[in-house]
């Protein structure tokens, strides 16, 4: 297969999964942003301990507490929706190809072996499904990281953490 043609193909094939893929997108861009704001959290923690004001300090622990729940519970979704797009795209995409194989010339499917077949099925279709999981949300979850660190020290939120 020629490269646009590879691409083409990738596209079509994921195209009734592209509404879910976007959602596990912006979730790991929205952990990524709780990550940021959880390091200027805890220098604001820091910060209060350090200034001697209980309330302030007090008010401190209570937003990364609630940050801590926000990172925590972005986490489950994002493992949950991983898991599930997982399962849900290799089942399908399984079947497409199984039914592709009943139904195709018997000469030319039958000139492999079953086993080899299906082992280079699963192999194949497994590095697809974890490259179309992994490199589209760790591209995304990475450059927001880089661009929320980048917009906090520029604003001033570094030096002085207001939430």
């Amino acid at each position: 297969m020629k490269e646009g043609s590879v691409l083409r193909w990738s596209l079509r094939t994921i195209k009734p999964w592209i509404p879910a893929l976007l959602l596990l997108v912006i979730c790991n861009a929205v952990s990524a942003v709780l990550t940021v704001w959880f390091a200027l959290g805890t220098k604001g923690v820091i910060d209060a301990a350090t200034g001697g004001d209980p309330l302030l300090f007090q008010n401190a622990c209570i937003r990364q507490g609630i940050l801590i729940l926000a990172i925590i519970l972005n986490n489950i979704l994002i493992h949950h929706l991983r898991d599930w797009l997982n399962a849900v795209i290799d089942r399908d995409l399984k079947k497409k190809l199984l039914t592709g194989l009943l139904h195709g010339e018997f000469a030319k499917v039958s000139q492999y072996h079953t086993g080899d077949l299906l082992s280079m099925m699963n192999h194949d279709l497994q590095t697809f499904i974890s490259s179309i999981m992994n490199i589209l949300p760790s591209v995304t979850s990475m450059a927001t990281k880089l661009i929320a660190a980048l917009a906090a020290i520029a604003s001033g939120l570094y030096d002085k953490y207001i939430m």
